[in-house]
């Protein structure tokens, strides 16, 4: 079984068949998953919904560092080592955000990822100081703290907050994104926020625009979430190399078999980098670079960020 299954794996190049195969193959753990955050906050209200979630990015294959890698401590536990590129996140009971800091300023000598993880570092410690906010407040919050602290340098950013009567409150400025998976459903998917092709919305140290890419801009939407429904988070290096009905059948499936947050998480992550490497793919990207005027084929090469969130309910008391 396991040569066919390897047999299998080398006859396809494509990320979401590779997920759905090894999806299937597995056995049903039979059990609800849980992983390290599924725990109720102190003080959260009986019956409210909280967040289960896990956390995966990796630096594109392709780019090297500016540097040492630093670690950040503020994302917690086994997060504070994981090397992003240029990509940040955070994650709280009833906050997700990332962030992808805009490459073109290694041109200029500038490591993107320090906006991104000021920005992110900043949502992470007003979500745990002071609870939830709505998120184009932490967003706002973050930006002027930022352009305190940086230079140079800019990010798209997508925040979302879940208030305990499970109201879902996103914010997102740019092409990273948010999902919401309700059985094999997506019944919530954020529209990207671009001036054209690949030229996304970003919170910038310097803009030529005054007043327009600000977090009071940013592109918001409301859903009602429901115990067990599935929220995906993810920078474009995920979402530009898998089709929302990929992520939403790879989580979907993983769900039902009992999968964590974590394990799923690490799927859609390595079914992404899968299709970076796939130059005849006819990824999200190159779908849209075509309908753009542009000759592309292939997946994009791109740091891959992605939180996944199981909405979980407290027990009633």
């Amino acid at each position: 079984a396991a040569l066919a299954m390897a047999r299998r794996f080398l006859n396809s190049q494509d990320g979401s068949e590779i997920a759905l195969m090894m999806i299937s193959e597995a056995p049903s753990s039979g059990s609800q998953p849980e992983s390290h955050e599924c725990s109720a906050p102190a003080g959260l209200p009986p019956g409210a919904l909280y967040f289960s979630t896990c956390a995966q990015c990796m630096r594109a294959w392709n780019k090297g560092s500016m540097g040492d890698v630093q670690p950040e401590p503020w994302r917690g536990g086994e997060y504070a080592d994981m090397d992003c590129g240029e990509d940040s996140f955070m994650i709280a009971p009833q906050v997700l955000g990332v962030a992808d800091g805009v490459g073109g300023w290694r041109r200029q000598g500038v490591d993107p990822g320090i906006f991104a993880n000021t920005l992110m570092k900043s949502v992470k410690e007003q979500a745990t100081a002071e609870g939830a906010k709505g998120p184009v407040e932490l967003m706002a919050t973050a930006y002027v703290h930022t352009l305190k602290n940086v230079q140079f340098g800019s990010s798209t950013c997508c925040i979302a907050t879940l208030w305990p009567t499970g109201a879902l409150e996103i914010a997102n400025m740019g092409d990273s994104g948010l999902m919401v998976i309700r059985g094999d459903q997506c019944i919530h998917h954020t529209e990207s926020q671009q001036f054209g092709f690949n030229a996304p919305y970003q919170l910038t140290t310097h803009t030529q625009m005054p007043g327009v890419m600000i977090p009071e801009n940013s592109l918001q939407t409301k859903v009602e979430l429901a115990p067990g429904d599935v929220v995906i988070l993810a920078t474009d290096g995920l979402l530009d190399n898998l089709y929302p009905e990929d992520v939403t059948s790879i989580v979907s499936q993983s769900f039902a078999k009992g999968w964590s947050p974590t394990e799923v998480a690490k799927l859609l992550k390595e079914a992404a980098n899968i299709n970076t490497k796939n130059m005849e793919y006819l990824s999200p990207f190159a779908k849209s670079a075509q309908e753009a005027g542009y000759r592309f084929i292939g997946g994009k090469p791109d740091d891959i960020t992605v939180v996944v969130a199981y909405v979980m309910q407290a027990p009633e008391r």
